[in-house]
């Protein structure tokens, strides 16, 4: 078998009629064949793009040679779009259906070998015995589990949870042994590192020693990293990697080649003066460098690697990262001159990013926005127009700004998407709140009067039934990334436009239902018993200035809850 699967390494294209060897359906069969409890291999491809030609005989190779063990089929282009979307991926991909569900979502690999390994080890795993056979085999895929056929539902349960790029093999409690692993877990190989462990926890365990860092790191990473430049990843450099790993598992840890050197310096705004040997602590994804060189000095970049010396130092640098005792050095373009930046909105950079934001008395709005595409060129437009209008309405204690995320970074809040417009509250600027849902001026004009500190004199018509919908589906496709402290929030806006528009939750799983709106007959009848009771309540505080008393009786009943 080891054999067998060498030869389909060498990818030999081979002519057909009709490219599509398999049933392409609709979501109605697609839906009659999962509720079949059949398991079920469904392609999602665009057969329009000539580059995926290749694609699609591989996959009608793999179709071929696992054909007894599952139904194949491709999905339409609207469904197979759908199904991509839903599952945060992109085309080309496949999905793995088993027992009425959808087991795991996969993007189609660099190459064919990996894709196959990819559908054997969800149908019909490899059984291997020996060391050498199974050194020979491990490889192409980024990670291999290693499974007992008794633990496979266990290895089918990890794909069901990760989007990763994955094969099983089968293997005896004897291998096991022989390779110093525990015979009673699934064990894995990762790649990057050339490692086997066993382990409960994937999330853990699929994290490597060190690895080589690039560009799929750089957008994929969330903890802070130790990397090194230098001309060749040495041996003891691996090693240093391995001490520290251990020590301080909140960080990673990474080579940075030369091939990457330009990208990292330009992503991160770090400049590497010494490139044949050289240090950095930094967050790939908030984009900022910490400025290290108290303690890894030039002198020490300036002589040949030492371990000893090296482990002491990244010891000491890791710590006082750990405990935020070194500045952020976050990604900026030089500061506007006064003159350049004397116009209604404000340009800001990753410098000045803290000091606009928190201006002392002001609602600040601030747009995340990139240079390029329809709705950032929208968006900046609406900033102007929401300027021109503010100012109409004799409005001085607000300020405007963009920011251009392409080349600042700060320490910005969890946004949704960009362009994302921020309020920072001139009564509570440790709270930013982000514009949830549609770009429309009715929407923006709501959220301005909600969740800002003055009340903007301009009428706006509330959202729809339908529009609000619309924006919380589109929100619920990123629930997964949300913060937990985002996500309560986000119920809450959720909640309150619900009772607004009365709107059903119960439909939305991922909405506990302590945040589910009375219904309408139900607001009717409460609204009804307790209407001397809230004029009371009123009249007690007409006095006061409070911009969401429009929203009194949602702000009641979302109180009870």
């Amino acid at each position: 078998m080891i054999f067998f699967l060498t030869l389909l390494q060498i990818f030999i294209p081979y002519k057909e009629q009709n490219l599509l060897e398999l049933p392409e359906i609709n979501k109605t069969t697609l839906d009659k064949l999962v509720q079949s409890n059949k398991t079920i291999i469904a392609f999602s491809v665009e057969k329009a793009y000539k580059e995926m030609v290749p694609v699609i005989r591989s996959m009608n190779e793999g179709a071929s040679i696992f054909g007894e063990y599952a139904t194949f089929v491709y999905l339409e282009r609207s469904l197979a779009q759908e199904i991509a979307y839903i599952n945060r991926m992109s085309l080309p991909s496949f999905f793995f259906f088993r027992e009425g569900k959808l087991i795991s979502s996969h993007a189609y690999p660099q190459n064919d070998s990996t894709f196959v390994k990819i559908l054997q080890g969800l149908l019909h795993p490899l059984q291997i015995g020996t060391k050498d056979d199974l050194f020979s085999y491990l490889g192409d895929c980024y990670y291999s589990i290693l499974s007992l056929p008794e633990l496979f539902n266990d290895s089918i349960e990890v794909f069901h949870k990760h989007q990763i790029e994955c094969d099983i093999v089968f293997v005896t409690k004897e291998l096991l042994n022989d390779l110093d692993l525990d015979d009673t877990r699934l064990a894995l190989y990762r790649r990057e590192d050339n490692v086997i462990v066993s382990f409960s926890n994937f999330s853990i365990a699929g994290i490597p020693y060190y690895t080589v860092l690039n560009y799929r790191f750089m957008v994929n990473e969330k903890r802070p990293t130790f990397g090194i430049v230098a001309p060749e990843f040495t041996a003891e450099m691996k090693d240093l990697f391995y001490e520290l790993s251990d020590l301080f598992p909140d960080f990673t840890f990474g080579y940075i080649c030369k091939e990457y050197l330009a990208y990292f310096q330009t992503t991160l705004g770090v400049q590497f003066n010494n490139t044949l040997l050289n240090a950095s602590i930094f967050h790939p994804i908030q984009r900022y460098h910490l400025n290290i060189s108290s303690i890894f000095t030039p002198d020490v970049f300036n002589k040949p690697f030492n371990y000893g010396e090296w482990l002491e130092l990244a010891k000491a640098a890791l710590t006082k990262a750990r405990n935020n005792e070194f500045t952020r050095l976050y990604l900026s373009e030089p500061v506007p001159s006064p003159v350049l930046n004397a116009g209604p909105i404000q340009k800001v950079v990753g410098i000045t990013y803290n000091e606009f934001v928190n201006q002392p008395g002001k609602d600040v709005l601030i747009l995340l926005m990139r240079p390029f595409g329809e709705l950032n060129a929208h968006m900046n437009n609406t900033m102007y127009e929401l300027h021109r209008i503010t100012q109409n309405a004799s409005m001085t204690n607000m300020s405007f700004g963009i920011i251009d995320v392409t080349s600042n970074a700060a320490n910005f809040p969890y946004f949704y998407m960009i362009p994302q417009l921020f309020i920072y509250p001139a009564n509570n600027k440790t709270n930013p709140v982000p514009l949830r849902g549609n770009l429309g001026m009715d929407n923006i004009f709501w959220f301005i009067n909600r969740y800002g500190t003055y009340e903007c004199p301009v009428g706006y018509t509330m959202i729809s039934h339908g529009q609000f919908e619309m924006d919380l589906k589109q929100i619920l496709g990123q629930f997964k990334d949300m913060p937990q402290q985002e996500r309560e929030n986000f119920f809450e806006w959720a909640y309150e436009l619900a009772y607004a528009t009365n709107t059903d939750l119960s439909k939305y799983p991922q909405i506990p239902e302590k945040y589910y709106p009375p219904s309408y007959f139900d607001r009717l009848e409460r609204e009804h018993e307790g209407c001397d009771h809230d004029h009371e309540h009123q009249h007690e505080h007409e006095h006061e200035h409070d911009h969401s008393h429009h929203h009194h009786e949602q702000e009641k009943d979302y109180n009870e809850l």
